[in-house]
């Protein structure tokens, strides 16, 4: 009996043992699964701010592509396939080249920058910069286009690298990695200008008729935006300026005399609904020029501003874009350019500046007396009068009547010049300057994410 009782109890302490190594190969598995589990955590939360920060980097390149001003990154015209911008979280920057560019971040100084981007370009985190580039063939001798209108893209080989339309702007690619402990995560997004409304028919667009006289030219070819300020051909190129559809260098410029630019798909130099009247005579050298040169057409009327911008009305415009309203120059404060609704007479004599850019909405009379340069839409709802030089590349648009150097003519017949006149068609400034005044922003054309 004694010896059964012992047995017992040996049985009884050895599963005592065996339960108690099954409970602590439980808890130690259960202990190793929390710790596993807790890891895998980490990781999935890095795994997922990675993809954020890379996404921050895209918003920061992105919004500075879409701009002009300070922050601008990119090109106005392209002018190299194989063009790079690098944007690196420091001011201490590699020398930028012909085609290779390098800008700080807007976040570079700050203590708690996000890391989408390094603060060099040397040894192996190099490949981890925030860049753009243009989406090119294998050979990077075209550049892609994408076709707002019809939402496909097509190549340009050059250069010259030529829009097929304006209706189209070049396609780039962007490239950020977000850096979280030891996950890295690389996004690339191909995104195009979220290209605007802007219906405007020729370079001088008016509601009334239109008075030549002087030496002045209008052309309805689509100028590219890199002409500098005031140029317009014979002054810089000597003997031998091109005409509009041969470019020479990086401009291609019209003659104020001479050849003139009539190569289908331009549009019209001057558009009108009221009689056109040319007064050619001593010293007077007019070049109207595009395909065709003028229209008049009884039928044709200026659209109001916000109608022209694609907008459903005045306030609509006034969400869409960022409108300053003054009431004189002096409400300016020696900034004059932007989208600027002028509720008066504007006498651009009294800026203080040759040189401009923007959209200048004048609701009363547009007056110039003296030299005047401006890149951008000048839309007058009443009459132009301009007794000196002036010069516009974008458009000229008046409800009232225009005279382009129209000496000796009654005050109130519109754009008067006594003197050097030129407004050339480009719609590569009006979508320029219409998109830096709204937030339209770029538009996504695809996205995927890659491993470097």
């Amino acid at each position: 009996m004694q010896n059964k009782l012992k047995q017992e109890k040996g049985i009884a302490l050895v599963i005592t043992m065996m339960l108690l190594l099954v409970m602590s190969v439980m808890v130690a598995g259960f202990m190793l699964s929390t710790t596993t589990e807790k890891q895998m955590g980490g990781n999935q939360v890095r795994y997922v701010e990675a993809m954020n920060v890379a996404e921050a980097g895209i918003s920061e390149m992105a919004a500075r592509l879409a701009k002009t001003g300070a922050i601008f990154i990119g090109e106005k015209t392209p002018t190299s396939a194989n063009w790079e911008a690098r944007v690196l979280n420091t001011t201490s920057l590699p020398t930028s080249t012909t085609t290779l560019k390098y800008y700080s971040s807007i976040q570079t100084g700050m203590a708690d920058a996000l890391p989408y981007t390094v603060s060099t370009v040397d040894g192996y985190d190099g490949k981890y910069a925030l860049s753009v580039r243009y989406k090119t063939d294998p050979a990077q001798t075209g550049i892609y286009y994408y076709d707002i209108s019809t939402g496909q893209q097509s190549l340009s080989v050059g250069p010259p690298f030529n829009a097929p339309n304006d209706k189209s702007a070049p396609v780039w690619v962007i490239r950020a990695t977000g850096l979280v402990g030891n996950v890295r995560r690389t996004v690339e997004v191909e995104a195009s200008k979220n290209i605007l409304t802007c219906n405007v028919k020729s370079a001088v667009n008016c509601d009334q008729g239109v008075f030549v006289t002087g030496a002045f030219s209008v052309c309805g070819h689509n100028h590219p935006a890199s002409i500098d300020y005031g140029e317009y051909g014979a002054r810089d190129k000597g003997s031998n300026p091109p005409y509009c559809g041969s470019p020479v260098g990086a401009h291609e410029l019209c003659m104020r005399t001479g050849i003139t630019c009539d190569e289908a798909g331009c549009l019209a130099g001057i558009a009108t609904s009221g009689g056109l009247i040319d007064r050619p005579g001593s010293g007077n050298s007019n070049t109207m020029s595009g395909d065709p040169p003028t229209i008049q057409d009884p039928a044709y009327a200026v659209k109001p501003i916000w109608e022209m911008l694609g907008c459903a009305d005045e306030a609509d415009m006034k969400r869409k874009y960022r409108v300053r309203t003054v009431s004189s120059v002096a409400e300016l404060n020696g900034d004059y350019n932007g989208f600027i609704e002028f509720t008066n007479d504007l006498d651009v004599s009294t800026l203080g500046t040759s040189t401009a850019h923007g959209v200048y909405w004048c609701k009363k009379n547009f007056f110039g007396r003296s030299d005047f340069a401006f890149k951008g839409m000048i839309y007058g709802e009443s009459d132009f009068d301009i007794t000196s030089k002036f010069w516009v590349l974008g458009a000229c648009v008046a409800k009232g009547d225009v005279n382009l150097a129209g000496v000796g003519q009654p005050r109130g017949r519109g754009m008067h010049f006594r003197g050097n006149g030129d407004c050339l068609y480009s719609s590569e400034v009006l979508q320029n300057e219409l998109s830096n005044g709204t937030s339209a922003g770029l538009k996504q054309l695809g996205w995927r994410e890659i491993n470097l």
